[in-house]
């Protein structure tokens, strides 16, 4: 089992917030962007909070996937992969779409 990474966690919830802030910034009544400040210039690249989260998550699958990679990959073992990742996924996107 994996320990947790705290550091991981707290970057996530900045990421989140900035998230939220991106989205919130057009509440905000502001005078033209030559007169921000820092930190709305750093709300308004809030869109790159979900660069973190990409960023986040391949790093969190490498660490549960990269232990459990065979020595040499056969195609019998990446298909068996893809099967159990379609799977895993589809049935959710599948319901998703129906719903919407």
């Amino acid at each position: 089992m994996l320990k947790r990474i705290d550091n991981l966690t707290g970057l996530r919830a900045l990421a989140s917030v900035w998230v939220l802030l991106y989205h919130i910034q057009g509440l905000i009544p502001s005078a033209n962007i030559s007169s921000w400040t820092w930190t709305q210039r750093f709300i308004a690249k809030g869109d790159l909070g979900v660069d973190v989260f990409f960023v986040l998550s391949g790093f969190v699958l490498s660490l549960v996937y990269v232990p459990k990679l065979p020595k040499a990959v056969s195609w019998s073992w990446y298909r068996h992969f893809i099967i159990r990742r379609f799977a895993k996924i589809y049935p959710m996107h599948l319901y998703v779409l129906l719903a919407s």
